[in-house]
């Protein structure tokens, strides 16, 4: 059947079967975005590609893959789009969303633009929150709220796309923290990463020759548990994995606190000692008394100390290992209180003393601060992420209880962001815990 003219310019296209297939071509295919829905560019793909590559981070933190968006690298893993969220969408890209130039743009761009960066930073605000280790009762309207936000943020501005159930289920998340406690408690990140190296394993769908056997680990309950091995099983999963899972530590009656700080003992059993110079003593003093950071005289507050004093390779606090930069550069970047401010820095050295039994003291370098109105992380303080300057401030001495958790670092050249002066995107992972 030929195409038909209504005389107006209108052509009819045909017969039915012609329609249907000229409107199934015109329609996305499954998987694709339609044109005019927010998505990201090429360009803002490959700044998030660079700070993957270049975002200096600790040791526990998986990399996610440097090749983000590419079908080569497969699905990610939650942990994965945690660290994508918490980390590298925040560095990359709310920089370039809150440009000043954007004024100037389109509006479909400003759309665009204004859609992505309230779906993304409300999301990292959810992973933030629900990464705490510590959630207070009258903190979860505020969790209710944001969730609210964030699925009426996808309805306005991907309203075509369907609600996933996981995303239905995040709305339970209020009463079920009330209930049993925060999401970390209760995770199990380890137990699906064992799921996933046990799919791995070439069995060619036979069951194999399975053998167990019982180890008998006494504590106060006299409680005993079963182990299970197999010749076909990785021995990473046998030797590594259930001595650090949290059922063994549960049965060897091992408690774990929030701020519990774990001393490493060096291989060698040799000390090494060096003499504070009298700065960093100063410093110190100032610290046991409890004004870092301070000024001034310290009057008949101030402790008589020996400045000789044991230096440390490292610590722990809730499992994750903290280093002076001269052993782990990852390691070494902190987050942390002085006095009252939260401050980003690198640890240079940690030492302990026999006149102050039980602590854990750091030689800290603080990154000088930016000016506030020079910030473009300002507007979204819940990101835990900050500008700073690549220079140092003075060194401060701190008590390992003052440190946060680790920092994940992206340094910028001079001159970027119109700032003179180096700088750096800093974001606070606390919050953070890994998948192993």
């Amino acid at each position: 059947m030929s195409e038909e003219s209504d005389g107006g310019g209108y052509t009819s296209g045909g017969s039915d079967k012609t329609l249907r297939l000229k409107e199934k071509q015109k329609a996305p295919r499954e998987g694709e975005t339609p044109p005019n829905v927010p998505k990201l560019t090429p360009e803002e793909l490959n700044v998030v590609r660079r700070t993957i590559m270049h975002t200096m981070v600790p040791s526990w933190i998986n990399r996610v893959p440097h090749n983000l968006g590419s079908a080569s690298h497969g699905s990610l893993k939650a942990a994965e789009w945690l660290m994508l969220y918490k980390i590298y969408y925040t560095i990359a890209l709310v920089p370039l969303w809150v440009d000043p130039a954007i004024a100037s743009h389109t509006n479909q761009e400003k759309h665009r633009i204004s859609a992505l960066l309230e779906s993304t930073t409300s999301l990292a605000k959810i992973a933030h929150f629900l990464t705490l280790p510590k959630i207070k009762a009258s903190d979860l309207t505020e969790l209710g709220e944001l969730l609210f936000r964030y699925r009426t943020c996808l309805q306005k501005n991907w309203p075509d796309e369907p609600s996933r159930p996981n995303l239905h289920l995040t709305q339970h998340y209020p009463e079920v923290i009330k209930r049993f406690g925060p999401p970390r408690s209760t995770a199990a990140w380890a137990q699906e990463r064992v799921n996933g190296c046990l799919q791995k394993i070439p069995t060619n769908h036979h069951p194999g020759q399975w053998q167990w056997f019982a180890q008998v680990v006494g504590n106060e309950t006299n409680c005993s548990f079963f182990q299970f091995a197999s010749d076909e099983i990785p021995m990473t999963l046998l030797k590594q994995w259930h001595v650090k899972s949290t059922f063994q530590l549960l049965v060897n009656n091992q408690t774990s606190t929030v701020n519990q700080v774990e001393e490493q003992q060096p291989a060698s059993s040799s000390k090494v000692e060096i003499e504070l110079d009298p700065g960093l003593l100063t410093k110190w003093k100032r610290a046991i008394a409890g004004r870092v950071g301070s000024r001034g005289r310290l009057g008949d507050s101030k402790p008589d100390l020996s400045s000789t004093v044991e230096i440390k390779k490292g610590f722990e606090i809730n499992g994750k290992r903290f280093t002076s930069c001269n052993q782990h550069t990852g390691n070494s970047q902190i987050e942390f209180y002085v006095s009252k401010d939260q401050r980003f820095g690198e640890i240079d050295n940690i030492f302990l003393s026999r006149q102050t039994p039980g602590k854990t003291w750091l030689t800290v370098r603080p990154f000088k601060e930016v000016n506030k109105n020079e910030d473009l992380y300002r507007e979204h303080p819940d990101l835990n992420c900050r500008l700073v300057q690549s220079g140092y401030e003075a060194f401060v001495v701190i008590d390992s209880k003052d440190v946060i958790g680790h920092a994940a670092l992206l340094r910028h050249q001079s001159g970027t962001f119109g700032i003179s002066t180096g700088t750096i995107s800093a974001v606070g992972l606390g919050t953070s815990v890994s998948d192993s």
